[in-house]
């Protein structure tokens, strides 16, 4: 066909650009219309963001060379907007957070449109501990970067309660290596691990029932219970979580129980003020309410209710129980300062005199020793109650808000995950 009669041809849903591109037979570069198109060099040398961050680039249709019979929006748009809206939502439900992020990002449709932010409270809803959470719009918060804040600290919390170091002790859960390495069973997911312990033990830390010291794991057992499905059998109590101190051990099971065991001098193991000084094997902590997660330090323990209250117990000369004294706590306490004012904590770390806390909007709580800074309030005073830690730093009025996902902490210092408009960091501070 004469390529001189191409206008008398059905108009195609492309570019006029493209079109001239297939009649001519030219290659792209050579177009002046092409070499227009090109984003301004200030644009080309911003950094790659996959995550939440401002858009502050606008294309204009003049600018592109708007082409014949396409029309503004879905020149910007793509064609999501010739999908129906049924469609579009049955998409973006099959969509990752991430996934959906990278879509507001780069399509000018669902910026302008309400989709990802209904999906993104949605999911937001069928978070428990989310619930009442509203995303920082002074600060360039929306919605969705809310729900990616709540799923990394979701993700943040489930790592590090299989394995635990104290200061001469190790605790872990493992399971049999040849499930684990098994492809081609599901037992690998969903096979029972059991606690395992070595290193010194001189204190009864490892939980095996005597004061040995061993270079290879040995199990330790939390007990045996009832069956619920049949009273004359009994079952294996599982743990879920472990945490070591200096020279004591915490596991929490599948139930929500608290086992604890090893040196307790100072009120650490939380069983009550005429309970042993040592104790070689798991005893259940008993509390009021089910424990979510556990943090030890060199001589206290702080641990986490379903409520997202948070308890604590054992030696609290430097302020790290956070209960407004110097004295110890021989059984597990509720700090009354966060019960007042109803905070809700997600993720707790414990030093050696001091102790960290993330509440479930993201702030970061402080109390214990300070001497080197490690609580990062810019001080060295010592905090006696939960206090509240600035995460702006140097840049205060900045106007981008910033939530800490995960703490960690070492003797004398402290690590924390933050979330700062999309991106993590890792912040630190201590000696």
């Amino acid at each position: 066909m004469d390529t001189n009669t191409g206008n008398a041809a059905p108009p195609l849903r492309r570019s006029q650009r493209f079109a001239k591109r297939v009649e001519s037979n030219k290659p792209v570069a050579a177009s002046q219309d092409w070499q227009h198109e090109q984003p301004p060099s200030s644009v080309q040398e911003r950094p790659t963001c996959y995550f939440l961050a401002p858009q502050n680039i606008t294309l204009e249709p003049a600018a592109l060379g708007e082409p014949e019979g396409f029309a503004d929006a879905n020149l910007q748009c793509g064609l999501w907007s010739l999908l129906p809206d049924e469609l579009v939502e049955n998409i973006l439900n099959l969509c990752t957070t991430h996934q959906l992020g990278m879509l507001e990002t780069t399509c000018t449709y669902f910026r302008r449109s309400s989709f990802i932010d209904r999906i993104a409270k949605q999911r937001l809803k069928a978070v428990p501990r989310a619930r009442g959470l509203k995303p920082n719009r002074k600060e360039g918060e929306h919605t969705l970067s809310l729900l990616h804040f709540v799923n990394s600290q979701s993700v943040a919390a489930a790592q590090a309660t299989a394995v635990s170091c104290g200061a001469y002790h190790t605790a872990a859960l493992l399971v049999p290596a040849e499930i684990a390495d098994d492809p081609n069973t599901s037992a690998s997911r969903d096979c029972k691990h059991s606690l395992f312990t070595f290193g010194r033990g001189f204190h009864g830390q490892l939980g095996i029932g005597t004061h040995e010291s061993t270079s290879f794991p040995r199990l330790a057992s939390l007990g045996f219970r009832v069956c619920s499905d049949n009273p004359d059998m009994e079952e294996e109590t599982m743990p879920a979580v472990v945490a070591c101190g200096s020279s004591h051990t915490a596991s929490i099971s599948r139930r929500g129980e608290l086992f604890m065991w090893g040196l307790g001098s100072s009120g650490e193991l939380g069983l009550g003020q005429w309970s042993p000084l040592e104790l070689p094997v798991p005893r259940q902590c008993l509390v009021q309410t089910r424990i979510v997660s556990i943090a030890a330090g060199a001589h206290h323990t702080l641990a986490i209710a379903e409520t997202g209250a948070l308890w604590s117990c054992g030696r609290g000369r430097h302020g790290q129980l956070g209960l407004g004294g110097v004295v110890d706590s021989p059984r597990l306490t509720r700090i009354p300062t966060l019960e007042y004012v109803c905070i809700l904590v997600t993720a707790i770390a414990a030093g050696a005199y001091h102790s960290m806390a993330l509440t479930v909007g993201g702030a970061l709580l402080a109390f214990g020793r300070n001497d080197h800074g490690a609580l990062g309030t810019g001080d060295c005073v010592d905090r006696w109650t939960p206090t509240r830690v600035d995460l702006n730093g140097e840049d205060p009025e900045d106007g981008k808000c910033r939530r800490a996902v995960q703490v960690s902490c070492g003797a004398s210092h402290t690590l924390v995950l933050v979330l700062n408009n999309g991106r993590m960091e890792v912040r630190t501070t201590g000696m």
